[in-house]
């Protein structure tokens, strides 16, 4: 993974993003063009060299939404992310397609069922079932 400018694009979660629940604004990457906003916890590993196999998995997941947020327009996106269930789907499997490319590039096993129960969960407000996101992720 290329970093050169990574550092600019990468943010630790403040102000109101610390008032979401703690299963997401404690625990979760979020993505918000044109930074990537993550729990204080991580940001710190970061900052200090603590740069791991699994988050790397994370940010390329939270890059690949940053793309495509630029492609459809932040507040489009970010309108249909939060209201289109299909399309929260489809943009959660673009993202967790590169992660699963670059997993692959450096020997990491990425655990499907884990993801399918996490996307077809309360944290992406039941978007879909867990048959269809492990039959979608399984494709990978």
């Amino acid at each position: 993974m290329n970093h050169s400018k990574l550092g600019m694009q990468i943010r630790p979660k403040s102000g109101v993003m610390k008032f979401l629940p703690p299963f997401i604004s404690g625990r979760t990457a979020m993505a918000i063009y044109p930074y990537i906003y993550l729990p204080e916890t991580i940001y710190s590993k970061i900052t200090t060299g603590g740069l791991n196999a699994d988050l790397e998995l994370v940010i390329e997941h939270e890059l690949k939404h940053l793309e495509r947020q630029r492609e459809v327009g932040l507040f489009r996106w970010l309108l249909k992310y939060c209201i289109d269930k299909n399309f929260r789907f489809e943009e959660e499997l673009v993202a967790v397609k590169a992660s699963v490319e670059l997993s692959r590039k450096i020997g990491v096993k990425m655990d499907i069922d884990k993801i399918s129960k996490i996307l077809s969960g309360p944290m992406y407000l039941w978007m879909t079932s867990y048959s269809n996101a492990y039959k979608r992720l399984s494709q990978y």
